[in-house]
Formats: C-alpha cells, structure tokens, sequence
C-alpha cells in the first residue's frame, strides 16, 4: 500500500471522529401557533410587571402629596360669598384689600378667597370669586357692599349658597324683613320694570302741578308715614324725618310753562327712592291715579346711547372719509348792528304790538317763545370777553371748552343750534373735562370775534390748552346733534379738524400787530357806542350831501359853457338862413 492511499484513508475516517466528539444539539418541539401566543404573552407579562410596579410607587406618593396640600388648606368656612362682575385686572391681594377696607375689620375675618385665573395671560380672574367669613354677621357686612364700585366695575356680592339672580331691591326706610312689607308694597315692587336706584318716574300728573307742589305734597305725605311707623315702632322715637328731594325735574309745555303730566324726582339715595315709591299716598294726588316706578339709571343710558344700534339710526352723521370744511379767517370790524342796543333789543326782549296782536290770534306768547330760545343750560357758561379769560385761560389745561357763537337771529336753525347745545350740556353734565360756553357774535365776544377775524356765523370752536389752539368748525357741514357733538369730544374727534396757524394766530408772525389792532378797534367803538343812533344818520347826512355837492360843484359852469355855445351856434345859423333867402 502506498503512502498516498493510507493518507487518504486518514483523512477519509477524521470527519467521523470529528462528528463523535461534537456533543449532539438537543432537537426543537415543534409548537403549533396558539401554544407560541401563550408563551408570548407570558414574556410580555413578565416584562410589564416591575414597569407597574414602579408607577404604582409613584402615584402613591403623589396622593400622599396631594393630601398633604389638602390637609394643609385653610377649612372651608360655612359663611361664604359670592363676588360677580370682577374686572379681569383685578388680582387676589387687591379683593382682599378692598373687603378689609370697605368692612373695617381685620384681616383675619377673611379665611379663604378662591379666584380662578382667567384664560388669557393678562386675566386674574373668570369674572368671579368665592370668599369665605368666619361668622354670620361679617358676611352680612360684606354683602351690603354689593353695587358698590371696584377698578370700575359695580360688584354683584351675594351668599355663595343663593342661586339666584341679583339682589332683591332695598327695602324702604322702617322695614327690615321682606315679610314686613305690605301687600300694596311687594304688589309695586314685583311690577317694577326697571332696577332700582334713586330716580322716581310720576306720570298722570296735572297740567297746574308745580315744582314746589310736588315737594310740599311728597314732605306732607312722609310726615303721615313716619308718624304711623312711630307709632307702630318701625322706626326710633328720636329719629329725623328726611324726604332726600335732591331735584325735580318737571316736564313743562315752552309756550305756556304748564307741566306736561310727568315728572322725575332725583332722590339722595335708592333707599329714600323704595320708601316713597312704597307709600301709597304717593300714588294719588289732586284726585288723580298716579302712575309711579322707577326711572331709568343715568349712567345706562350715557352707555346705550351709543352702541351700535344708536349708530345706525343716526344717518346724517357727516362721512368720517370727507374732511370739514374749514371757516375762512377775515377781518372782521364791529358795525352798528353789533352794538349792545342792537343785540339788547335781541336778548332782553319786550312785548310789542305784533307780538300782542300774534298772541291774540294765535294763542301762542311769542315773547316767552324768544326767551327759551336764548335760555342756557345751567350746565354752561355764557362767555364774553372778560368770561373768556377768567373761566378758558385760567382753566385746566386738560379741559376742552366748546364754544358755540351764535349771530342772534331767530331763525329755526339757530333754535336747533341751541336746543342741541342744551342737551349736550345736560349730557356731558357729570364729565369734568369737558367744558361748554355760548356767545353772541354782536355782543358778548367783540373783542375775540375781532382777534380771531371771524366774520361767519354761527360757528364752532374747540379749544384744549387755555385757549391757544383754536379749530374752527362750520355747523353746516355737521349736524347739529347731541350726539355727535358728544361723540367728538369723547373720541377726541375734533383733533382732526385743521388748527388756525395763519401769520395772525396766537403764534403767528403778526400776533403782536393783531393785538395792538384789536385793543383799539374795541376801544374806538366803545366811544362811538356812546354817540345816539340820530346824532348818526344826520352826520352821515350831512357828509353825504356835502360829498354829493362837492362831486357835482362843476356841473354849473358846463352847463352854462353848453348853453352859451348853444346860443352862438343858433344865431349864426339865423344870420346863415337870411343870407340866403337874400
């Protein structure tokens, strides 16, 4: 045997040793498919269950904490109130504040004061809180400052276990429980169509109801109730009778000055207003059935007058894209029409034949018709010269004055310019910035009239520094409106019209020559005003006729020149004529 076959037979019998040594792989149980599914989801389970029980840990410790920030809570208190109509400015601390101060107690009677926070970033609030007291009677003290005002929003504050709506009305002087209240008194209460407040509507009245017989009548009345609540013991033996008739305001008929059939009565406050609405002699008087109820709040209506309806309505509002035309400066000399007599016999005026003669006719006084027209509003100024400096110049300089000069003539435009600017007055009564002042263009304001070259009227002017910026605005090109009059001073509308900055304004290059021409134009006419209106016409007579002769002092001589070459012309046409019948 050769030595190649024995290497092949060597290496014919090494992979049966290799597979001898090589330990046998242990064979695979084939598993079907639901015997797989359980065995994964033993391993998914296996898995899972350190995972839970380390979250189990977790939430155990987090209710732990939560009832560690529970137990730490101030208790929730059995006497606590609700607090609406919260300004979304106002913040926790400054609630706190205001309850303390407004019910003078310390700051322990307020245990908790639960405010959610608003949506937005700069809300601190939804608009209302919850507030816990510690007794009965702080509560109550803190519920009596409903309505009351807070970062400029009246609170609604009522017991946070009433349901209801707003509180129910004060109850009148002498009443201390709802169930006191007399049928008559819950009957008038329960029909009442607007909220409570200090304002009284009386309608039905008589046309000869006067001012002073509604507040004589009104005392009358609370003397006989007071006396009876005195006897009752509603209310102390030694307590004063107080009617709180702040104002009437009686509706009365221009011509005749007699009452319309109603009235408002301003009272000092809601309570006095509930006590003479529930006195029923309040409800008849002269023999007639009254009609009475509460008046509507002032402050709401300066509020719903402008809203988006109140816009609507209003179509003759000029367009906001058209600018207003401005008054055209000029000079502007004093003449006899505007002289004191000339608007005297304007302003103070006095019953004549026509005027006795139209009354006869008509029935209508037209003397007391002029004076209404003229009447000002007890809201505004009447300004002059002297009135101008004393009351624009040396007023705030916040405030904004609008003057409305008039040209004295009774025309109906003129009555709507006023009856306007009255209403306006009555309006912005309660507004300190804003200022009104009316003037007559022939006697009040001569000198201004002068300094500011106005020769159109009437006119409109504003003023907001002391009376140093001056716009001018035609009343032709606006309506005459309340309401859009107030309009542009609220929302600074009249900013937009253009400023007088000519070379003869206050700040103008002929300011100082203005002055000097204005100082003695006034004071020229106020000499010539002393002159009669006679001694006028027959100087202005006199020097007419003169001028009329001294134009015409060569009208003799021509004539005579013409009459002369006349006479010549003839007679040389005669001596022609004979010469030639010769």
């Amino acid at each position: 045997m050769s030595s190649s076959d024995s290497d092949k037979e060597s290496l014919a019998e090494q992979p049966e040793k290799i597979a001898e040594e090589q330990p046998e792989e242990p064979q695979e149980k084939a598993l079907s498919h639901k015997e797989r599914r359980k065995q994964r989801r033993a391993e998914a389970l296996a898995k899972e269950k350190p995972e839970a029980d380390t979250e189990q840990s977790s939430e155990q410790k987090e209710d732990s904490e939560k009832t560690e920030k529970v137990e730490s809570r101030p208790q929730r208190s059995a006497y606590a109130v609700w607090i609406g109509n919260l300004s979304f400015k106002t913040t926790r601390e400054r609630l706190f504040e205001w309850i303390s101060a407004n019910i003078q107690e310390s700051e322990d009677v307020i245990t908790r004061i639960n405010m959610p926070k608003g949506q937005r970033a700069h809300e601190h609030n939804k608009g209302f809180a919850y507030v816990d007291i510690t007794t009965e009677d702080i509560m109550n003290k803190v519920i009596a400052q409903s309505e009351n005002n807070l970062d400029g929003r009246k609170l609604l504050i009522k017991s946070a276990s009433d349901f209801g709506g707003r509180p129910k009305p004060q109850l009148p002087e002498g009443v201390s429980n709802e169930n006191d209240l007399s049928k008559f008194s819950k009957k008038i209460l329960s029909s009442q169509q607007n909220k409570p407040n200090p304002t009284l509507f009386f309608g039905n009245l008589s046309f000869e109801t006067t001012e002073e017989s509604i507040k004589s009548w009104l005392i009358s009345n609370a003397e006989k109730l007071h006396t009876r609540q005195k006897q009752q013991q509603k209310v102390d033996q030694e307590s004063k009778l107080d009617v709180g008739v702040k104002r009437i305001r009686l509706g009365t008929f221009p011509d005749s000055g007699k009452c319309k059939g109603w009235c408002f009565i301003d009272f000092k406050n809601t309570t006095q207003a509930t006590s003479a609405l529930c006195d029923s002699h309040n409800h008849r008087m002269y023999g007639r059935d009254l009609v009475v109820q509460f008046g509507q709040d002032r402050s709401e209506q300066k509020k719903r007058k402008y809203d988006k309806e109140a816009e609507k309505e209003d179509t003759n509002e000029r367009p906001d894209n058209r600018k207003p035309k401005r008054a055209k400066p000029g000079a502007a000399l004093a003449n006899a029409q505007r002289s004191e007599k000339a608007s005297g016999a304007i302003n103070q005026p006095s019953a004549g034949i026509v005027e006795d003669l139209v009354g006869k006719a008509t029935g209508i006084n037209v003397t007391q018709k002029i004076e209404e027209q003229n009447k000002l509003s007890e809201y505004a100024h009447n300004i002059n010269d002297s009135q101008w400096k004393l009351l624009v110049e040396n007023s705030n300089q916040d405030n904004v004055w609008l003057i409305l000069i008039t040209s004295g003539k009774q025309d109906e435009f003129e009555r709507l310019l006023k009856e306007s600017f009255n209403n306006l007055a009555e309006e912005t009564r309660d507004d300190d910035n804003i200022k009104l002042g009316r003037a007559d263009y022939g006697n009040d304001i001569r000198s201004l009239s002068t300094r500011w070259l106005l020769f159109q009227v009437p006119i409109y002017v504003f003023t907001d520094d002391n009376g140093r910026t001056l716009r001018f605005m035609s009343p032709y090109h606006y309506t005459p409106s309340s309401t859009n009059l107030r309009k542009l001073l609220l929302e600074k509308g009249y900013k937009a019209l253009p400023i007088w900055d000519s070379e003869f304004s206050y700040e103008g290059k002929y300011a100082r020559y203005m002055d000097v021409y204005t100082n003695l134009s006034v004071y020229l006419h106020s000499k010539l005003d002393v002159i009669p209106s006679i001694v006028w016409y027959i100087g202005i007579a006199s020097a007419s006729s003169s001028l009329l002769k001294w134009m015409h002092k060569d009208d003799k001589k021509n004539l005579a020149r013409q009459k002369g070459s006349a006479e010549k012309d003839n007679a040389s046409a005669h001596t022609r004529s004979k010469t030639a019948v010769k």
